[in-house]
């Protein structure tokens, strides 16, 4: 009975294993579809800011904090964040508070280094410049997201697999090892 309850938690402890390394495996390409589903709400939140300071002719404050209550999550309170700031007037720039929220904001995100180097460029460029940069800084903004959503979708079906398969494969190899 004692080398039977042995061979019992031997066998529970590769179960364990095996099935922390698929659900490691499992995480990676949830974060990899959150930051798809991320990068799709920062491209929703551009295009309405957009609206809202070409065609409805809003201060940039009013356009972060619009665009801010129409989106839940992170991303929404970020924006919210960052309007409520610059109404507050505490003298400071446009770029320091959007590179002080926004940078928190994606440090703690599933961005990748160039996706949250983009956010910050596109807070900076947007602050200080007339409607017509504005629009343009938008613009390009939307164009590096399109890209980066347009690489992880053709990316993430390759991906997923591969993350879900080396989480088992990791899995069974240390399951083998540890036999």
């Amino acid at each position: 009975t004692g080398k039977e309850s042995f061979m019992w938690l031997k066998t529970l402890g590769l179960i364990l294993v095996i099935a922390s390394c698929s659900g490691i495996g499992a995480e990676a390409v949830h974060r990899l579809r959150e930051r798809l589903r991320l990068l799709e709400t920062l491209r929703r939140m551009a295009s309405h800011m957009k609206g809202e300071i070409l065609y409805a002719n809003v201060p940039l404050a009013e356009a972060l904090y619009r665009t801010g209550k129409r989106n839940k999550g992170a991303a929404g309170e970020l924006f919210i964040a960052i309007a409520t700031e610059l109404e507050q007037e505490t003298g400071e720039s446009f770029e320091a508070v959007w590179r002080a929220k926004a940078g928190k904001f994606a440090a703690g995100s599933v961005l990748n280094k160039k996706e949250q180097e983009q956010l910050l460029r596109f807070g900076e460029s947007l602050g200080y410049l007339d409607r017509d940069m504005q629009e343009k800084a938008i613009l390009f903004y939307l164009e590096d997201l399109e890209h980066s959503i347009e690489t992880l979708r053709k990316e993430e079906p390759e991906k997923s697999r591969l993350f879900f398969g080396m989480g088992i494969l990791s899995g069974l190899f240390l399951a083998v090892v540890l036999i």
